[in-house]
């Protein structure tokens, strides 16, 4: 069972993802309205030159006037990346509770077991290898199948389900939250590499 102390430990470190998922939003708005900037601007040179965006975007000299731009654009997305990075969950379970949390009220809502299925099913998405590494070690160790739609049916809360004893009790074995912070942190030479695995 876990205790309310640690209950309301995670919940503060969703609270600063969220703050971190904020961030990203605003850095991605930002990168998204200089890209439109630029491709104004190119679309303005070109039809003053009477020319094609093709031509001016292979240009040296023109691509010397949009240097500025694409070096605001490469600072940001530096920016975006480190605080991709900098994203991490140490155990499942606040992973699970910043799905819950992070996006409510939004359309892309993770409120039930089937939002969150569907959330984590797109092939090479790091939160499909999560899921699956989680659903993997249940079911080789703790005879948990998280696939049993009886057991786990859709329409089944989130916050409910990362409540279930199945999910709690990996908080306690040492083995399972081992590998999963060794995959979380993963570092390759310097670079980040999280959950760079293959299940």
């Amino acid at each position: 069972m876990l205790s309310q102390k640690l209950k309301e430990f995670y919940g503060k470190v969703v609270e600063r993802l969220i703050m971190q998922y904020a961030e990203y939003l605003f850095l991605s708005e930002v990168i998204s309205e200089l890209e439109n900037e630029r491709f104004t601007t190119v679309a303005r040179i070109a039809k003053e030159k009477n020319t094609s965006i093709a031509v001016i975007t292979r240009d040296p000299a023109y691509l010397e006037l949009l240097k500025p731009i694409d070096q605001k654009i490469s600072l940001y997305k530096t920016d975006l990346q480190r605080l991709s990075d900098e994203m991490t969950y140490p155990n499942h379970y606040i992973w699970m509770m910043y799905k819950d949390k992070a996006y409510r009220g939004t359309s892309t809502e993770i409120a039930t077991l089937a939002d969150f299925r569907r959330h984590c099913s797109p092939t090479g998405y790091i939160c499909s290898t999560r899921f699956r590494f989680v659903s993997a070690y249940l079911k080789k160790n703790k005879k948990v199948d998280l696939t049993d739609y009886k057991k786990y049916p859709n329409d089944m809360k989130l916050s409910y389900f990362y409540n279930i004893d199945e999910i709690t009790k990996l908080l306690e074995d040492l083995d399972f939250l081992t590998k999963w912070k060794q995959q979380e942190y993963l570092i390759t030479g310097d670079t980040i590499n999280k959950w760079n695995m293959v299940i």
